[in-house]
């Protein structure tokens, strides 16, 4: 009886002695440093990030959390139409979201305002959610601005870069927003 286990034994370790190639491995997790911003770039790279108020804010979650980090939506057609980003940072201390609505009649070079542009109908609407509480932006401060760097349609990428100042609902607290910048892959809508 022990001769008949053993040979099958034999078997399965003379077959892993003899393979050539590795077992296909997931690749290493890269470890994402949260206190730098991410480079500013056009290929996809899936990265978001900014400065509130001087601090360093990328999106992320906890693992296990059904929560998106990280999304992009985008109704184009022939470099017209509008889209939104959204990120959030999930910690056992923090719970941030933030979303960015934008339209113009053109994607290409274009520099999006909160205030309304009735030429070209541009517009930037930025949101977020801080600290329990919410920030919007004031329409006219043509300070705030979100700038499309690159867009491809065939790839689904969007590139940009952008900055705000958001006020809470009575506006006695204010968020400053700068060096913002994203590389996204987007979902057409």
């Amino acid at each position: 009886m022990k001769n008949f286990l053993l040979v099958p034994l034999m078997a399965v370790a003379w077959l892993c002695a003899c393979r050539q190639e590795p077992l296909p491995q997931d690749p290493p997790l890269v470890p994402i440093d949260y206190t730098v911003l991410p480079p500013i770039t056009q290929t996809g790279a899936n990265t978001f990030g900014c400065l509130v108020n001087g601090e360093v804010w990328v999106p992320r979650v906890k693992l296990g959390v059904p929560w998106y980090s990280l999304a992009a939506s985008l109704h184009e057609e022939d470099g017209k139409g509008s889209g939104i980003i959204s990120s959030r940072l999930l910690t056992s201390t923090v719970d941030d979201f933030f979303s960015m609505a934008f339209a113009a009649n053109y994607f290409h070079s274009v520099t999006y305002q909160t205030s309304l542009d009735t030429n070209n109908l541009l517009w930037f609407n930025p949101d977020f959610r801080h600290n329990h509480e919410n920030y919007g932006h004031v329409d006219g401060d043509t300070s705030n601005y979100m700038k499309i760097i690159a867009i491809d349609t065939t790839k689904n990428i969007i590139s940009g870069i952008f900055q705000c100042t958001l006020f809470n609902d009575n506006k006695t607290k204010t968020l400053r927003i700068t060096e913002g910048r994203f590389d996204l892959l987007y979902y057409s809508e």
